[in-house]
């Protein structure tokens, strides 16, 4: 490889990692710039409203701003057990949803109707739901290419994107 090549690549490899370094700052200006939205929006403007004693204000550029009431909630599963807790002892418990899930290949279709048709019986709704896990597919395709087992027609079928990509590891 000539001096000129090797320049060329070392040019393109330092620029990738560039883009890569400024898509991450520019990642973190996001965040930041959410964390100031957010303190407007949940501090700053509720707080000088309550202090003019205003609940809605009509600004002279056509802007409504109204304080509201707003909340989310989560069960987490670090709190989940306290969550389930707390619903069984205010009654609530018909919030809570089973899924349960029986994972079967193709090969067992035959088993699916049936079971699907006891759990109608026992008064459950159930629903034969087939996937394909992306990393299996992932690597059954990866397999089948690199056995020339996959025609063009095929790559189409599979959603196969195929293209090459440099991958930089920089030195510690």
């Amino acid at each position: 490889m000539s001096d000129t090549e090797l320049s060329t690549i070392r040019i393109l490899a330092k620029r990738q990692v560039e883009l890569q370094s400024e898509i991450d700052r520019e990642l973190d200006v996001v965040k930041s710039l959410q964390k100031r939205l957010d303190d407007i929006c949940f501090n700053q403007l509720p707080d000088a409203m309550d202090s003019y004693g205003v609940a809605e204000v009509k600004t002279e550029d056509g802007l409504t701003v109204k304080i509201e009431d707003y909340f989310t909630a989560s069960a987490s599963k670090r709190n989940f057990p306290a969550v389930l807790e707390h619903l069984e002892r205010l009654n609530s418990m018909d919030i809570v949803k089973h899924e349960v899930i029986v994972p079967m290949t193709a090969d067992e279709s035959d088993k699916i109707e049936p079971l699907i048709a006891q759990l109608a019986e026992l008064g459950h709704e159930a629903r034969d739901k087939m996937d394909i896990n992306t990393g299996t597919l992932k690597a059954f395709v990866k397999e089948q290419l690199n056995q020339n087992n996959l025609g063009p027609d095929d790559l189409s079928t599979f959603g196969v994107f195929e293209q090459r990509r440099a991958k930089i590891t920089e030195g510690k």
